[in-house]
């Protein structure tokens, strides 16, 4: 599958090998030359052009006076657009299959083989898998059920319900996106962190030998307490007491 943005009048090379290449969209012409036998043909989006022998290669000219976003395929054949559904169901596959950028539901079940599912908008069943199984990039609750293989969930928007796992389950929290460290001095008997929307939690620590408390907690000085809160957190104790703070942020 090419995905790529020309410059206008640009031209790029692909190692795509087949006996077809369709345009599934653009702006305007492209020239397209395969190769190695160097014959060239103008299409627009919607259209495709087939080469009997086969080709190993095809270079796209864009025609267009400006940056131009183009998606192609190439394979053996011909290419047949399918109509636009509103349900996916991909069943009882004995080859790797990869289900990506697809917005509407989809159900895969009885896979025999690796099933790779990202860039989905909507709701996505995979169930009874008997290989590696990888789900990424989800925007709508994900149900990954009776898996006999290692499962990798990762930046997932929504909620992930995993059940019926023999095998590991790693869910990957994305990366902070930084960090803020501040000491707060304990005056007229309290101090406040305030409250920040980008925080995803605080590591807090007391400083010294004097007690600073959170409600009727004393915190330690030997050893940080992580507070996965976003609103403000209120320290109380002896006058001059200090306490070190590190935000996590989103």
């Amino acid at each position: 599958m090419i995905n790529d943005k020309l410059k206008a009048w640009g031209r790029r090379s692909y190692s795509e090998e087949g006996q077809f290449i369709y345009i599934d969209s653009a702006v305007g012409a492209l020239e397209v030359k395969f190769l190695p036998q160097g014959r060239t043909v103008e299409l627009f989006a919607g259209e495709q052009a087939r080469v009997e022998e086969g080709f190993t290669g095809v270079e796209i000219i864009n025609l267009h006076g400006a940056e131009n976003p183009v998606q192609a395929r190439c394979g053996y054949g011909s290419f047949t657009k399918r109509p636009d559904v509103a349900e996916v169901q991909v069943t009882a596959i004995k080859q790797a299959v990869e289900v990506s950028s697809i917005a509407a539901p989809v159900a895969v079940s009885s896979i025999q083989q690796p099933v790779t599912v990202g860039g989905i908008a909507n709701p996505v069943g995979v169930s009874s898998i008997a290989a590696p199984v990888a789900v990424s990039g989800i925007q709508q609750p994900v149900t990954v059920g009776s898996i006999t293989n290692p499962v990798t969930v990762s930046a997932i928007a929504d909620p992930v319900t995993v059940a019926g796992i023999t095998n590991p389950v790693t869910v990957n929290q994305p990366a902070a996106a930084g960090v803020a460290g501040q000491v707060l001095t304990i005056a007229a008997g309290s101090a406040v962190l305030a409250a920040n929307p980008a925080r995803r939690s605080v590591l807090v620590r007391a400083v010294g030998a004097q007690e600073v408390r959170i409600g009727a907690v004393v915190l330690s000085s030997a050893r940080e307490i992580e507070l996965p809160v976003k609103g403000a957190v209120t320290f109380s104790g002896t006058d001059g007491a200090t306490v070190a703070c590190i935000e996590i942020l989103d």
